[in-house]
């Protein structure tokens, strides 16, 4: 990693976490190297039901899970999502190296962003215990990254968008790219109602 590499993202570490002022403490517990976050791990103490979106039609998603408030994660909705090959970590260092994404929150309230050609190098390298991750509800108002919009569609119980009828300034926010270090990397969007 090269020096302004290195110097943009112990910046933003700073910023986003200060009470881990201490460059070791970063990485002190070991967590990269001993927590066992694999599926089958996660799968023991995984009690949420899964919902096949090619097997279950929204009428019966409504009626089992919705109107029950049941937790849900979906599986195969994502099959057709371009963003499934486009969104590789050399492709978004590529396309989006100098765009901005938000990694945390200074203490004021404030984002703290890193560019994508940074957050990809330090995801390359990163043994931290509580990685820097982009959590961005903003990347679609911008012009270059609203792109990333194209790729990936709402699942079809959640076509309904009441906030619409409020305008995009007044509405909360709805989507959310989050993008975490090599070891724990995915990528999940939601289209969030409020008190849901």
């Amino acid at each position: 990693m090269d020096r302004r590499t290195s110097k943009r993202i112990k910046e933003a570490k700073l910023k986003a976490r200060p009470e881990l002022s201490d460059s070791q403490a970063w990485y002190r517990l070991g967590y990269f190297d001993n927590f066992d976050i694999s599926l089958d791990t996660v799968e023991l103490c995984d009690n949420v039901e899964r919902v096949d979106t090619s097997k279950v039609s929204p009428e019966e998603f409504v009626e089992r899970y919705e109107q029950h408030y049941t937790p849900v994660v979906l599986t195969n909705d994502q099959a057709d999502w371009q963003a499934s090959y486009k969104w590789t970590m050399e492709r978004l260092a590529k396309k989006y190296r100098n765009q901005k994404f938000k990694c945390g929150e200074d203490d004021d309230g404030f984002s703290v962003k890193l560019k994508m050609k940074y957050f990809v190098e330090y995801m390359k390298s990163s043994e931290d215990d509580s990685p820097l991750y982009i959590f961005d509800s903003s990347f679609g108002d911008h012009l270059k990254r609203k792109r990333l919009l194209e790729d990936y569609t709402a699942p079809r119980y959640f076509n309904e968008d009441l906030f619409g009828f409020t305008g995009e300034r007044k509405r909360p926010p709805y989507r959310y790219m989050c993008y975490l270090s090599k070891h724990i990397l995915f990528f999940l969007f939601m289209k969030c109602q409020i008190n849901t």
